[in-house]
């Protein structure tokens, strides 16, 4: 026989055994198309894996989520539901009633429970009913998700139309992914400010399915019906329609957490960049108006009539009973006459004095302006124009009640009544947003108050004892107090009017208490950093979990506003780490890389700077980058939208 040699462009499978040659066939086939599926980080997704099914051979399976391999249950009860569970009889089946309800692929499915009607304690002793408890599932994943990388979040659910609950349960069901495990009591629900949900319609498995780039390595998942503003709102006793044999269900299966190529993605898909959901301060300067009525009045009088009494009767009563608002009111006057703006004050206080009477509500609630005939909706050359401007309109306000109770504090302190006002203030601080309290130190609207000796024994030390409650560092409060004095020339003006709101055509506001010339600010900012940098030397760069998002990212724009390239190069890998670890923002991180690379006067990489562009200082324009390609593609990574013209100039309104 002759030896046959291949040569090196011959294929050499014609000399392998064709069994041989099918196996590697098959072989490499199968590799190829495992390294170019996508894994899901869910290991047990369709809940199939059960370790009491493996040692009884599949011959039954009871309640015990101990046995669901990759899952635990989380707050009220849940049901495991599979096929194997076939007698009518059996307790499981009969719950999982899967006479009616099928998985949606495989054999197991979980039986998610809501309860309207719950007890404070987990012993259901207390006699004090909470709105709504229900059961969650936590999973880890099989490996954290990859920094900047996007992932598909999904899980399919039924939901049955004949299941006896608020509407808006449908909407609130939902997966939320997380750094750290996650605990809870059995009687409760998590209320989270964001989680990834959708629509879902009744008797139909339905894949709620979202996108996220990850911004820190996420390792937990957790799905269910979280708590909301608008769910739930019902809590029916044992008496009404729903009882104890009939709680409200639904049903999950096949989940998955997978990477994608987000190249691939549809281009109306833009995934949402996550690690945590931290407290935002709503920067709404100017109050939205909303529902309004008008009530007239004759020549220079400020009582209206009963059929204006009954309409304003009416409004409130329909108003009232749906919600508590604040109201504005604001009296006007015609053109004739020479104390108008007292008179259109007049007007307006006596409709917030009727309310107060009458329909019992608190003066804080109440917020009243006299702007005399500054306003007129009608010509005031003509008898019927001027009667159409005598008059007083009250209307429903987007104002919160900590803004109204902290607009009170003031007319209290314009009419000298500081005991009361000092009162009020400690009132606010109870019930206000605790992030917000450390702004009333700053506002100059206060500074009567700061004599007072209530000041510093009562104010000063309740807004100290709410960040000792809500932070876990002691620190907190110091390094917020640092921060609004870093920003007390930049932004802060914004957040201390949004304590009250901002009637602009009706009020002032002294901008000018918090503007500074450009010399002053570099020396102010000096100080700081200074304080700064002399706290860090015996402490670790804190935490959002320490000290709150607001603060680890206003520590790190001290850092920026200082312009010191040692420091920076010294604090920038320790904040990546952070940002790793899901305890600071990758934004401030990236806007202060940038930053030494610009005092380094090298091209920044994230585009987060601007230079001045003109002598005057009314234009700007980015600071050079290296490449817009490249930018961009780093700036995605972090959650961060694309620079569409990195030459655009920005020009700046000079008041």
């Amino acid at each position: 026989m002759r030896n046959t040699v291949a040569s090196p462009g011959s294929n050499l499978f014609q000399f392998l055994d064709k069994g041989l040659r099918n196996f590697l066939i098959f072989f490499f086939s199968i590799l190829f198309l495992t390294s170019n599926t996508a894994q899901n980080l869910i290991s047990n997704p369709g809940f199939e894996s059960n370790s009491e099914l493996a040692t009884n051979k599949g011959q039954s399976v009871s309640n015990n989520f101990d046995n669901v391999k990759g899952w635990q249950l989380l707050g009220f009860q849940s049901y495991y539901c599979h096929c194997k569970l076939k007698s009518p009889d059996n307790y499981l089946f009969s719950t999982c009633r899967l006479h009616l309800y099928a998985p949606r692929s495989g054999c197991a499915m979980i039986k998610m429970i809501f309860e309207e009607h719950c007890y404070a304690d987990p012993d259901l002793s207390s006699k004090t009913r909470l709105e709504g408890c229900t059961s969650y599932l936590q999973s880890k994943l099989t490996a954290p998700l990859e920094v900047g990388a996007v992932y598909e979040l999904s899980f399919w659910v039924y939901f049955p139309a004949d299941t006896i609950v608020e509407s808006s349960i449908r909407y609130n069901i939902g997966i939320l992914p997380s750094l750290h495990a996650l605990d809870m009591s059995a009687n409760n629900m998590l209320h989270v400010k964001k989680f990834f949900h959708d629509t879902i319609p009744n008797d139909q498995w339905f894949q709620v399915k979202k996108y996220i780039r990850a911004l820190c390595p996420l390792e937990y998942i957790v799905i269910g019906a979280f708590r909301s503003n608008t769910f739930p709102t019902l809590n029916r006793l044992d008496d009404d329609p729903i009882t104890y044999d009939h709680y409200p269900f639904y049903f999950i299966d096949d989940v998955k957490v997978e990477k994608v190529n987000e190249d691939t993605l549809p281009s109306m898909i833009v995934p949402t960049p996550y690690c945590k959901f931290y407290e935002d301060e709503d920067k709404r300067l100017e109050v939205a108006l909303n529902k309004n009525m008008t009530v007239h009045f004759d020549s220079d009088a400020y009582s209206f009539s009963l059929d204006d009494q009954n309409r304003l009767d009416s409004f409130i009563t329909a108003i009232e009973e749906r919600w508590k608002p604040v109201y504005s009111i604001v009296g006007h006057t015609d053109d004739t006459g020479h104390e108008n703006e007292t008179l259109s004050k007049k007007r307006a206080d006596t409709l917030a004095t009727y309310l107060q009477l009458q329909h019992g509500i608190p003066d804080f609630r109440t917020i009243t302006f006299g702007v005399g005939s500054e306003l007129p909706t009608q010509d005031n050359s003509f008898s019927t124009g001027r009667a159409q401007n005598r008059r007083a309109t009250i209307t429903v306000t987007s104002l919160s009640k900590p803004m109204g109770l902290y607009r009170h504090c003031l007319t209290l302190i314009e009419k000298g009544k500081h005991n009361e006002a000092i009162k009020e203030l400690n009132k606010w601080i109870s019930i206000a947003d605790y992030y917000l309290i450390i702004y009333a130190l700053f506002d100059y609207r206060l500074q009567p108050l700061k004599n007072h000796p209530g000041w510093k024994s009562e104010i000063y030390g309740a807004i100290k004892n709410r960040y000792r409650n809500h932070y876990p560092s002691m620190d907190a409060f110091y390094l917020d107090s640092l921060r609004c004095e870093d920003q007390r020339y930049r932004t802060l003006e914004g957040s201390i009017l949004n304590l009250s709101g901002y009637f602009k055509d009706f009020e002032d506001f002294e901008f000018d208490q918090y503007n500074i010339d450009v010399n002053k600010l570099i020396e102010t900012d000096s100080q700081h950093i200074n304080a700064l940098t002399s706290y860090l030397k015996s402490h670790d760069f804190p935490k959002i979990s320490q000290i709150g998002r607001r603060n680890v990212e206003g520590l790190i724009f001290m850092l920026i506003h200082a312009g010191d390239t040692n420091q920076l190069k010294i604090y920038l890998p320790l904040i990546e780490k952070r940002c790793l670890e899901g305890e600071a923002e990758w934004l401030p991180w990236a806007m202060m890389h940038d930053k030494l690379k610009q005092l380094q006067n090298r091209p920044q990489e994230y585009g987060m700077q601007f230079i001045f562009i003109n002598p005057e200082k009314t234009e700007l324009q980015l600071y050079r980058i290296d490449d817009l390609e490249a930018v961009n593609k780093r700036r995605r990574s972090i959650g961060v939208g694309p620079i569409r013209d990195a030459e655009e100039v920005i020009y700046l309104r000079r008041e």
